[in-house]
């Protein structure tokens, strides 16, 4: 049986939204209170890819919810939220599978150990990269005040899946900058703080050398229910796997371009990029700079060939019927 935990039912806001869509959290954030936000929060819904109706209800959504990521009880609003659910649910014996997606370390940095110590800090990828000037230290501590304050939280949590769950996977979908190469958060590049991310599985007594993909995590999970005997797939016969970054959403482009970001540069940070690591771990790939961490030919052919195959690719979106189950289930 499948269990997935909803973001309205854990209080956090899933950022699974159409690639198009205005993002409406960095505005809020960037936005002071007050009428003048809502003017510009009316102009940028006209002027917004998907339709204005759905982009002002959207954002009034987002604005107006108690318990969202502006609401009063925003300090509950992620992992404490969670675990309250957790406490309240009950579980089949006869095996349930469980999902939970938390935000905690996302910027904005806003845990109440944040606020607790006047660290509270926010960034926004490449506009700050191109445009700002954010202080390392302050994000840095920011950042680390986050990671503290999950790491605690995450104690209470394990403790409630590990006694209901044979397994628990915790796992992260990437990493994140903190000026490292002049970039921030994770809207750029395929960056090792960015692309190599913890994977701990509980009941496994060992330590496995051998890297694995996010992709692969869905066949872990088949394999651990007795669902799917074959081993764990790589990309390629060697044992290795890709890392791809298949350029800018197109509302971070027009964010850009808003910013006053030449069209040469943001046309550069739109390519496509790709990266590989083998079975014993070392990782070459693409960035801004080059290739970076590989003098094998064939391995430099072959990312590149992989980045041109990224390029170009049109953002694909969702068909309408899903499009209005993922909007039913409060995720859009």
């Amino acid at each position: 049986m499948l269990t997935i935990l909803h973001a309205r039912q854990l209080g956090f806001d899933n950022r699974f939204r159409p690639r198009n869509a205005f993002d409406w959290r960095a505005f809020l954030y960037e936005h002071d209170p007050g009428p003048g936000r809502y003017a510009w929060a009316v102009r940028e819904a006209i002027t917004a890819e998907e339709s204005t109706i759905r982009t002002l209800a959207r954002g009034g959504r987002l604005a107006l919810d108690a318990d969202g990521p502006l609401g009063p009880n925003r300090v509950e609003s992620d992992i404490v939220g969670a675990i309250k659910c957790l406490e309240r649910l009950s579980f089949d014996s006869s095996g349930e599978f469980l999902f939970v997606n938390v935000t905690t370390t996302h910027s904005p940095y806003d845990t109440p150990v944040n606020q607790e110590r006047g660290t509270v800090a926010s960034v926004t990828g490449l506009v700050d990269a191109l445009t700002g000037d954010p202080s390392v230290e302050a994000h840095r501590t920011a950042y680390y005040d986050a990671v503290e304050y999950l790491s605690e939280s995450y104690r209470q949590m394990f403790d409630l899946l590990d006694r209901e769950f044979e397994y628990v996977i915790t796992t992260s979908d990437h990493g994140e900058l903190l000026g490292e190469y002049g970039h921030w958060a994770h809207e750029y590049g395929l960056y090792p703080e960015l692309t190599q991310i913890p994977l701990v599985v509980s009941g496994m007594d060992e330590r496995v050398p051998e890297p694995i993909s996010l992709r692969d995590v869905n066949g872990l999970v088949r394999l651990l229910s007795g669902n799917d005997r074959e081993s764990i797939p790589t990309d390629d016969a060697s044992g290795g796997h890709y890392t791809e970054y298949h350029g800018l959403l197109p509302a971070r482009r027009n964010t850009l371009l808003d910013a006053g970001v030449a069209v040469e540069t943001v046309d550069r940070y739109d390519e496509g990029l790709a990266g590989y690591v083998d079975h014993s771990g070392s990782y070459t790939y693409q960035s801004d700079d080059g290739i970076v961490g590989g003098d094998s030919a064939s391995v430099v052919d072959r990312i590149t060939d992989r980045a041109l195959d990224t390029t170009g690719r049109e953002h694909r979106g969702v068909d309408r019927a899903t499009e209005e189950r993922l909007d039913a289930m409060g995720y859009i």
